[in-house]
């Protein structure tokens, strides 16, 4: 009678087709990529000086205020200060965070760049954005998260999430965000970059919002040939380890 015992070719294939099974799970569901966005986060300009804020918020151009030029103001970086209780938000993204007054018309705006920061076809997208207000910011007011692309110099938004206020703590930022469906050859936004804007859409002139950790992300409909390729390769090595397996016996 043959005896069964240990072999290392046969453990070694085996082995194989585990981790093939694991390269075909990972490689069909890693459709999803981070883009990056510039200053997501709001660490630029420093606000580390004796008031703790700037107006200078680098990457991100800010929307004029319809009838007042000194709308600059309104929008603006601040230092989460750590030793401000009632006021210190717990999960700033760094050790700032952007501020923007509850008045209508108050944002910022920025146009990506190529290769990662266009609409490409096949793809949808996230935008998300951590927000959170002060008291005086109820659900009447309202904060806009929207992609748009340029349609030679108009600009065309593509989706928009309308976020009501009325945040039960100051201190935690709440993620919100909004989502376009998957770019169509036949899109007049397909190629072009991508544009994120933030402001407020309704407010009363009071309190301020504050927002941080910017972040995009694209997911493809359906993998690229490679990652078939990849996945079917994984899943050969799983069925083929049995086989050797009984041989070896």
């Amino acid at each position: 009678m043959k005896m069964n015992r240990f072999s290392p070719t046969t453990s070694t294939r085996s082995l194989s087709g585990w981790l093939g099974l694991g390269v075909a799970v990972t490689s069909l569901s890693a459709g999803t990529v981070s883009i990056s966005v510039p200053n997501g986060s709001f660490e630029s300009q420093s606000a580390l000086n004796p008031n703790g804020v700037t107006l200078n918020v680098d990457d991100w151009t800010k929307l004029p205020y319809p009838g007042d030029h000194q709308s600059f103001q309104y929008f603006g970086n601040f230092y989460n200060a750590p030793d401000n209780p009632g006021n210190t938000i717990d999960n700033v993204d760094g050790v700032q965070a952007a501020y923007a007054l509850n008045i209508p018309g108050t944002g910022v705006q920025q146009l990506l760049s190529s290769p990662d920061g266009i609409f490409t076809v096949g793809s949808s997208y996230t935008l998300t954005v951590g927000l959170t207000a002060n008291a005086l910011v109820t659900s009447a007011d309202t904060f806009s998260l929207s992609l748009y692309y340029l349609n030679g110099t108009t600009q065309t938004t593509v989706a928009e999430t309308i976020v009501p206020g009325g945040y039960p703590d100051k201190i935690h930022l709440i993620d919100s965000s909004v989502t376009l469906s998957a770019v169509q050859a036949g899109d007049a936004w397909a190629g072009k970059p991508i544009g994120i804007q933030l402001f407020v859409t309704s407010g009363s002139g009071s309190a301020y919002w504050d927002l941080d950790n910017v972040r995009l992300t694209a997911t493809s409909a359906v993998p690229e040939p490679s990652t078939w390729a990849l996945a079917a390769l994984g899943l050969g090595g799983l069925f083929l380890a049995p086989r050797y397996l009984k041989r070896r016996c």
